[in-house]
Parts: C-alpha cells; sequence; structure tokens
C-alpha cells in the first residue's frame, strides 16, 4: 500500500488504476483499484471520476 500512495505523490496528477499499474513491474490494475479504493476510505487518497490522487 505504501508503493501505492508513493508512487500517486511522485506522479502529481490523477490517474486511473491501469495507467498507475504501468510503473509497477507485476501489478495488476484489478489489484491496484482496490489499494486505491482503501487509500480514498482512509483519507489518504482522492478519487474523482475513476482517477486517483493524493
Amino acid at each position: 500500500m505504501r508503493a501505492t500512495e508513493q508512487a500517486l505523490q511522485s506522479i502529481g496528477h490523477p490517474v486511473t488504476a491501469a495507467e498507475l499499474a504501468k510503473r509497477f513491474s507485476r501489478a495488476k490494475a484489478e489489484e491496484l483499484q482496490e489499494l486505491l479504493e482503501t487509500l480514498a476510505v482512509m483519507g489518504r487518497a482522492h478519487e474523482d471520476s475513476g482517477k486517483f490522487k493524493v
């Protein structure tokens, strides 16, 4: 989860799970979607129209 949050911070603009998955060698968009939604519920990320940002 920490790596996902750090990747969101480094990108600096809203991204979809599929776009974020391109930054990881073994991550699947479906798995990242779940992590991103968890971060949003925890208040550590924000979601708007399917895109996430920190």
